[in-house]
């Protein structure tokens, strides 16, 4: 955050501090403070400072937009939405799978629904998705023979999930497994998924 420099004096010294610059209000924000100070201590010091200094710091007008979002005033706006796909790292894939006691969890994944955000994190439900790959659907290796390839899985994490190893003629028969695992797993969520587990 941008921050500005300035100067006072203390017993006849000189000291240097940082002020947050601050932002105007819309005026459905105002009007949301307005409407909400009389119930609210927090709100009621943030109009005060608002008509003393006509404007608040990016983190006090956060506050405000998550109050009016909770509130169902506006509609929040997420990194991720309704149907996008995503893919998370190959160890937070073995976490979930843990956490939620499947045999596998996918890497790669289409987005069902937001439900929050934070800095760090955000919370979806999400549902598998079973289209081949260059890297294993699973554990997120590289795939080097056809039938891999073929099936989206490795020998290794095909072994894990019970499924038989097929040759490349009955690869179809892989990828119709995979893709009744997904089925049968359906929806999950909603979680919490690091946006750092995220890959691009």
């Amino acid at each position: 955050m941008d921050t500005v420099k300035q100067s006072s004096f203390n017993k006849g010294k000189k000291m240097s501090y940082y002020s947050t610059p601050k932002e105007p209000l819309m005026k459905n924000q105002v009007e949301f403070l307005e409407a909400n100070m009389g119930e609210n201590s927090f709100y009621k010091s943030l109009y005060d400072q608002w008509t003393k200094n006509r404007g608040l710091s990016k983190k006090q007008i956060a506050c405000i937009v998550r109050g009016m979002t909770k509130a169902g005033l506006i509609q929040p706006i997420y990194s991720l939405k309704q149907g996008d796909n995503i893919t998370i790292s190959a160890s937070m894939a073995r976490k979930k799978a843990e956490e939620l006691k499947l045999d596998a969890f996918f890497r790669n994944l289409e987005v069902v629904k937001v439900e929050g955000e934070t800095a760090k994190a955000i919370q979806v439900v999400v549902k598998f998705k079973s289209d081949i790959a260059t890297s294993c659907h699973i554990c997120g290796r590289g795939l080097d023979c056809d039938i891999s390839r073929a099936t989206g899985i490795g020998p290794v994490c095909a072994n894990k999930l019970g499924f038989v190893r097929p040759t490349l003629k009955d690869a179809p028969k892989m990828l119709e497994a995979i893709d009744n695992y997904a089925e049968r797993v359906g929806e999950i969520g909603p979680i919490w998924l690091p946006k750092y587990s995220l890959r691009s």
